[in-house]
């Protein structure tokens, strides 16, 4: 059995599992929030009530935390804390906001992926939050297609899109890509 004291929790030790290092813990909490104004973090409490401030008070004991129920197998996503975040002139926006600790881990997971699907996500013009692209790079690609007689430009931002997301399905598509046994195992428990 493996007990981790400041989870004060003891579990049965665990298969390997795809990892997740407490250095790949401390860089995806200081790309999410390191310049990030307070000003643009009013909506970024979870269920849990920890605000980015309270976390950075406590980042070592709250990063220690996390890596050890990651290591221990019984971290969990909590639910998402809604808020309506007022709009001049228009309806309200719902905003659904993770716990910063759900955020670190997203992250961590996300860049991973990120790695092993960064070919792919480049072929396909995709550019949101994918390095290595931009705004520039897929305006001079609609202007070469454009010169080779395509006129037509599709620019879509579906409103609510990922509230819609049927978890299942996702999970069906994810596995017919991600051969990892490892990260299929890890994000069954999660």
């Amino acid at each position: 059995y493996m007990v981790c004291g400041l989870c004060c929790a003891t579990s049965p030790t665990p298969t390997k599992m795809f990892t997740i290092t407490q250095d790949d813990l401390w860089k995806a909490w200081r790309a999410l929030y390191s310049g990030k104004p307070k000003r643009k973090r009013k909506y970024s409490r979870g269920v849990d009530n920890v605000s980015v401030e309270d976390f950075k008070d406590r980042e070592t004991e709250y990063i220690n935390e996390i890596y050890c129920q990651l290591k221990g197998g019984f971290f969990k996503f909590k639910p998402l804390k809604e808020y309506l975040k007022p709009r001049p002139g228009k309806e309200p926006r719902l905003i659904q906001a993770p716990t910063v600790t759900d955020r670190i881990v997203q992250k961590v997971i996300s860049d991973h992926l990120m790695k092993q699907f960064l070919n792919l996500f480049k072929k396909s013009g995709i550019i949101g939050s994918v390095q290595g692209t931009s705004i520039k790079k897929a305006l001079n690609k609609a202007l070469n297609y454009h010169t080779c007689g395509l006129v037509y430009l599709l620019k879509t931002d579906i409103k609510n899109y990922y509230p819609t997301i049927d978890p299942k399905r996702m999970r069906k598509i994810f596995y017919r890509h991600v051969h990892d046994r490892n990260l299929r195992v890890f994000l069954m428990i999660i």
